[in-house]
C-alpha cells in the first residue's frame, strides 16, 4: 500500500513538484472565497458604485467578451508555470497573489460595490456569450477587479521566469491588455476596477518578502512530503 501511494505522490510530483500543490490549493480555494463567500457575507450591506467619466464613454462591445472569457486559460497555464517554477520563486509568486486577494477580500466587505449593466439585445454569437457571462456573474464585488488580478498576476509573475521567452511574454502581455479592456467594453466593470485590480498586485508583490509568506509554504511542503512519506 505504502508502495502504490509513493508511487502516486512520484507521479504528482512530476506534473507539479511538492513545494507547488500547497500554494495551488491555496490559490484556488481562496479564490473561489474571495469571490463567492463575500457575496454571502455582503448582500445586506450598502453598495457604492464608482463609475468615472471614462465609464460613460467606453461603449459595450461584445466580441471583447472573446478576450474576457480566454483570461480562464491565461490563468490555467500561468498558474501551473508558477507552481513548477524554482521553489522561491514559486511560493514568492504565490504569495503575492494570496496577498493581492486579502485585499480584495477586505474591500469586498468594508466597501462593496456594484455597477448597472446596459441590456444586450442583439442574438448574435459575442451577444450570447455576454449574456451568458452576464448569468454566471452577478454585477457586484467589482472593486478591485478579481479577473484583472489573476491575469495582471500572470503577466507579471511570468516576466519574473527565467525560462520564458521574451516572445512569450510579448505576447502574454499583449493578451493581458486585451483582457483588462475586455471588462470595461463587455461593461462587466469600471475603470477603477480595472486600477484597483492592477495595484492589489503590485502591493503583493512588494508585500511578499516582508510578509515572509514563504514560510508557510515551506512549513506546507513538510507537511505534504510527511504525509507522503518521503
Amino acid at each position: 500500500m505504502g508502495e502504490k501511494r509513493n508511487g502516486f505522490m512520484q507521479k504528482l510530483n512530476r506534473v507539479v513538484p511538492a513545494w507547488g500543490w500547497a500554494p495551488v490549493v491555496i490559490c484556488l480555494v481562496f479564490h473561489l472565497f474571495t469571490f463567492y463567500a463575500t457575496r454571502l457575507i455582503n448582500a445586506g450591506f450598502t453598495h457604492h458604485e464608482v463609475e468615472v467619466g471614462l465609464d460613460a464613454v467606453i461603449p459595450l462591445w461584445t466580441p471583447a467578451i472573446l478576450f474576457y472569457i480566454s483570461a480562464y486559460a491565461q490563468w490555467a497555464v500561468c498558474l501551473f508555470t508558477f507552481a513548477r517554477a524554482e521553489r522561491e520563486t514559486c511560493w514568492a509568486l504565490f504569495g503575492a497573489d494570496l496577498i493581492a486577494k486579502v485585499f480584495c477580500l477586505i474591500l469586498f466587505l468594508a466597501y462593496p460595490t456594484f455597477t448597472v449593466r446596459p441590456e444586450i439585445t442583439g442574438n448574435g454569437i459575442f451577444d450570447q456569450l455576454t449574456r451568458l457571462i452576464y448569468s454566471m456573474d452577478s454585477p457586484d464585488n467589482l472593486f478591485p477587479s478579481l479577473h484583472v488580478e489573476a491575469s495582471w498576476l500572470c503577466f507579471r509573475g511570468m516576466l519574473k521566469l527565467k525560462t520564458v521567452s521574451r516572445r512569450a511574454n510579448v505576447f502574454n502581455g499583449v493578451l493581458t491588455v486585451l483582457i483588462c479592456l475586455s471588462i470595461l467594453f463587455v461593461k462587466q466593470h469600471l475603470f477603477l476596477d480595472l486600477i484597483g485590480g492592477v495595484l492589489v498586485v503590485e502591493l503583493g508583490l512588494l508585500l511578499e518578502k516582508p510578509l515572509r509568506i514563504s514560510r508557510m509554504y515551506a512549513r506546507l511542503e513538510q507537511l505534504v512530503l510527511r504525509r507522503a512519506g518521503v
